[in-house]
């Protein structure tokens, strides 16, 4: 038999009980305080909230037979809006007051109702779905306004409790994202205004975010690129540049800045990147923020200003080189044909000064090339009938085209002059000529085609005369046409698809010199395989005039006095040698003021 506790004993555990439940009252009391003072002074808004008749609710609509809670609140918020009436709002503390712009408690929680936002119906179905799917926690952004009517937005997060007693009390966090939000829509605002696209790398390389406006073509294709490695998505030359370049950024901490060319979907583009370290760590991971400018139209501008500055010294050392260039031409020409005229074919010497003549006279047509280029020619304008000059050069150049190339001119009736510099409208149709015969190393057709016709583009030159129309030469071959990469540099001076020793590279340059100082138009179409036409426009001559003429005679002899004078010692001496040929008495002097004196003393 169970022996029974003595009064004593029992008083003893009496004791100790109540001794245990009062130190756990205690506890409690303490927890309680220590819970009250940080619900007071934490500085985010607490609500505590009763929500144990929305749980009951939720239970009946179980018995009820609901399955899917947010269809069944989605088609009918009647019942939502029910369920909102059972939130108890207990207490809230001074971080709840100051969010809201409330005086007092009392004042806030008598005005509840007007603090929700417009989306307060959907936040409240999505926590009442979290409660009924029985989660842990519940967090959602949700928009408020304060009793002075101004908009918050902020995250509303709750801890769920297991049962029904914890829904007696829910403390409810209510957290001010309202700079945050604004800053993240400035920064969005920021990102789709801009054309720049901005990455987020890690030191190891791998895309950590990428920021760039919707618009962009590669939007999709740059949010793809998220949790890859540079070297699983670029190139290794590339790769390997960018992964030195972050190395340094953040060796250094320093600014970076890199320029490299991409293939992309619109074809190669050219970036800088501007490489900054970022100093909080990602995922424990250094970083760097890498934004990459397109650069490609600057790249094209500065390309082309360089360019016209490489042009711009060409025309300039062409005027400079050209005069010294035809005095040493001059001689080499004079006596080559000083020589000639006093030999026969038969004789031995005959053919090598022949030679040197007819070098001579192509160093003299380059001299002419490199002036029309540099547009010094000293040429005069003047009515010219244009068909005439045509005909001349296609009679000059026929016998040099082989016999499988085939040309054929078509001729408008009754064309109006143009106003031009003749012997340079002849170099034009001769260089296009030559380039049309190289075009066609198989054979082919050549036709050259003039009539009046307008040009698809403005004028190159630079007078602001009215035009009352143009006159269209077009020289067309059937060879093999242009590749697209050279034909945007064909009138680059010096630029052939020539092989060495076939040309000089200047032919199209100096037609395109000549033209714009025609104040013309060349334009020029071509297709691979199918050959290519190149059209000249030349502006109508305003005027009635019959061309000119050059009228020649043979040298006439005579016994008078000349005197040459010339800086040159070689001029002088053929100066001297061809007119004593001549009959004439000559005198040479290379200096101006002996010149003088000379006419003075003996006029």
């Amino acid at each position: 038999m169970e022996k029974k506790p003595t009064y004593e004993e029992l008083e003893k555990q009496l004791a100790e009980s109540v001794s245990s439940r009062l130190a756990e009252s205690q506890q409690r009391e303490s927890y309680q305080r220590q819970y009250l003072n940080l619900f007071e002074n934490v500085n985010i808004s607490i609500w505590n909230e009763d929500l144990s008749e929305v749980f009951d609710a939720l239970g009946q609509l179980r018995e009820e037979g609901v399955v899917d809670l947010k269809k069944h609140l989605t088609e009918q918020p009647q019942i939502a809006w029910a369920l909102a009436t059972k939130v108890k709002v207990l207490h809230v503390n001074q971080a709840t007051l100051k969010l809201f712009e409330s005086p007092a408690e009392g004042v806030l929680l008598n005005q509840i109702s007007n603090v929700f936002g417009s989306d307060a119906i959907e936040v409240l179905i999505e926590e009442l779905c979290a409660i009924w799917n029985k989660e842990e926690f519940f967090s959602s952004e949700a928009n408020f306004l304060t009793l002075n009517g101004r908009e918050i937005k902020t995250i509303v997060s709750l801890k769920i409790p297991d049962d029904r007693e914890g829904f007696k009390n829910i403390p409810i966090i209510i957290q001010d994202i309202t700079e945050l939000d604004y800053q993240k829509d400035q920064l969005n605002a920021i990102v789709e205004a801009l054309p720049d696209i901005t990455f987020i790398i890690d030191e190891d390389g791998k895309y950590i975010e990428i920021l760039t406006s919707r618009d962009e073509l590669l939007f999709d294709k740059l949010q793809n690129l998220k949790g890859n490695l540079i070297r699983d998505v670029l190139p290794e030359k590339h790769a390997d540049l960018f992964l030195a370049t972050i190395a340094k950024a953040l060796k250094t901490d320093q600014k970076q800045i890199v320029e490299y060319e991409l293939e992309v979907a619109q074809g190669n583009t050219w970036f800088e990147g501007r490489i900054a370290p970022m100093h909080n760590r990602i995922n424990n991971k250094q970083a760097v923020v890498w934004l990459a400018i397109d650069i490609t139209e600057h790249k094209q501008i500065e390309t082309q200003f360089r360019q016209s500055q490489k042009m711009e010294a060409i025309g300039i050392l062409t005027g400079g080189i050209a005069h010294e260039f035809n005095n040493l031409l001059a001689p080499i020409l004079g006596y080559a044909e000083l020589f000639l005229d006093n030999k026969s074919e038969d004789d031995p010497d005959y053919r090598g000064l022949n030679q040197i003549f007819i070098a001579g006279n192509r160093a003299k047509v380059l001299v002419q090339q490199l002036l029309a280029y540099g547009r010094q020619s000293m040429s005069q304008r003047e009515p010219v009938q244009i068909e005439t000059v045509v005909t001349e050069a296609l009679n000059l150049i026929r016998n040099t085209f082989p016999s499988n190339i085939t040309i054929k001119k078509q001729i408008q009736t009754e064309l109006p002059l143009i106003y031009a510099m003749p012997n340079e409208v002849h170099q034009i149709i001769i260089n296009l000529l030559v380039n049309a015969r190289h075009a066609m190393p198989d054979g082919g057709k050549l036709l050259v085609n003039i009539k009046e016709k307008q040009p698809n583009q403005p004028a190159a030159g630079k007078s602001s005369d009215p035009v009352s129309g143009y006159i269209c030469l077009t020289v067309h071959d059937t060879g093999e046409g242009i590749e697209p990469a050279s034909l945007e540099r064909i009138f680059d001076p010096f630029f052939t698809t020539k092989d060495i020793g076939q040309g000089s590279g200047l032919g199209l340059s100096v037609v395109q010199g000549i033209v714009e100082q025609h104040n013309g138009v060349i334009e020029v179409e071509s297709e691979l395989g199918k050959g290519a036409s190149f059209h000249v426009f030349f502006p109508i001559a305003d005027v009635d005039t019959e061309p000119q003429h050059a009228i020649t005679s043979p040298l006439q002899k005579g016994d008078g006095n000349v005197l040459v004078i010339d800086d040159e010692r070689m001029i002088l001496d053929l100066a001297e040698k061809m007119l004593s040929k001549l009959n004439y008495n000559v005198t040479t002097c290379i200096s101006c003021k002996k010149g003088l004196k000379i006419l003075t003393e003996s006029p």
